[in-house]
């Protein structure tokens, strides 16, 4: 079947809510990670990085659908994509190299075009850590968009769309075991070449999703993959002795936790087309402020931390977020929101209907 087309600008409540709270916590394990600098604190940060990846396969699915569905797009599906990210991640870059002292330092031009973790020296120069994800999401909005408009026609269906993608994930999952061979575990895990499957897989979930007879199997496969996923997340705080992960372990571990967040979003997002009217106005209020904010909290966070926070203490942590808040609601109202404004529009088409095959 082909496409029927045009991406819903609707919000899904449900995913801002993820969204929102990862970024929370990435913010507050780093705060309190000042004050008590144990491996549990950092663990909590990194798992919750990894929720952005397949939420963000899953969400912006409809537009990568507009690529293939009108044979257009592709442009305007790089200045959404940059238009979004680029001008608070350069501000939030350009402020924290002042700190440091790296303004138009070699790491700086690394952090600027998102080539730092591309090699295994990364640790040098490394005064921006949270932007390792934010690359791995550039190097996808480039790579994925280009491999599914050069492998698909207009005439293409979904069922070829999901086998392209599983390809596309088994290409990097395929390429990080070989990559274990070496022995670097966090290069594994921040290289950028080396995670772009983890946002692939949440775009499979969004696919599978819309398959009228896959919603059964997807939640029975979803179930699994949570009861999995907490094992895979937890096992090694239950059991310390095996949080020393072998590399060829990790890569596969590596490949569990975006198919378990993925299966997670897939979910939330599934009930939530069948229950939306359970939302009364001030959960949805909420749920959408945390989404707006989220991407400033995840950028910011550190900063402020830096120059209000220094000797950080517990009793201040609700000072923290009160003030992390303020910042990042002005941030995306005063500078954000204008920039997101002038981003371009898909065409109207016909809209996107489930595939029945």
């Amino acid at each position: 079947m082909q496409f029927r087309h045009s991406p819903n600008t609707e919000k899904q409540i449900g995913l801002e809510y993820i969204r929102g709270v990862a970024a929370l916590t990435v913010a507050i394990s780093h705060y309190i990670l000042r004050l008590y600098p144990v491996p549990s604190w950092e663990y909590l940060a990194g798992i919750a990085v990894e929720i952005f990846f397949p939420l963000s396969g899953f969400v912006l699915g409809r537009q990568i659908l507009q690529i293939v569905a009108v044979r257009s797009g592709l442009g305007i599906f790089f200045s959404r994509r940059w238009i979004r990210t680029l001008p608070a991640y350069i501000l939030a870059l350009v402020l924290i190299s002042l700190f440091f002292g790296k303004v138009l330092d070699e790491s700086f031009f690394e952090y600027l075009f998102f080539i730092k973790y591309l090699s295994p020296d990364f640790t040098h120069n490394n005064f921006f850590p949270v932007a390792w994800s934010l690359a791995v999401e550039e190097w996808y909005y480039i790579l994925f968009p280009l491999f599914i408009f050069a492998t698909t026609t207009k005439k293409s269906t979904e069922s070829r769309l999901l086998l392209l993608s599983v390809g596309f994930c088994l290409l990097f999952v395929a390429l990080r075991l070989i990559a274990s061979r070496t022995g670097d575990v966090s290069f594994l895990r921040i290289g950028t070449l080396f995670r772009l499957d983890a946002i692939c897989i949440g775009f499979v979930f969004f696919l599978l999703s819309r398959y009228s007879k896959a919603r059964f199997i997807l939640f029975g496969a979803a179930t699994g993959s949570v009861a999995m996923g907490v094992l895979v997340i937890f096992l090694p705080h239950l059991l310390p002795h095996v949080s020393t992960i072998r590399p060829f372990q990790a890569a596969i571990v590596l490949t569990l936790i975006p198919i378990f967040f993925g299966s997670l979003v897939a979910l939330i997002s599934l009930w939530e087309d069948r229950h939306r009217r359970y939302f009364w106005p001030f959960v949805r209020g909420l749920g959408l402020w945390l989404g707006r904010v989220s991407y400033s909290v995840f950028l910011f966070h550190l900063l402020i931390i830096y120059f209000a926070f220094p000797n950080a203490v517990l009793s201040d942590l609700p000072y923290y977020l009160l003030t992390l808040g303020v910042i990042c609601t002005m941030t995306f109202y005063l500078f954000e929101k204008p920039l997101l404004d002038l981003r371009p529009r898909y065409p109207t088409r016909a809209p996107i209907e489930p595939s029945k095959t």
